[in-house]
């Protein structure tokens, strides 16, 4: 029981982090659009 718990535990978490890192990667150039200075015109 405690064996399957703890694989469990490890293979969510190494999941997770890989996910994490993922939506990190993929959201940095969101973060930066939204950082930046907005230009003084915008097409809407």
């Amino acid at each position: 029981d405690k064996f399957w718990n703890n694989l469990v535990d490890r293979l969510f978490f190494s999941v997770n982090r890989r996910s994490f890192l993922l939506s990190a990667i993929l959201a940095r150039p969101c973060f930066l659009l939204i950082l930046r200075p907005r230009p003084r015109f915008r097409f809407t």
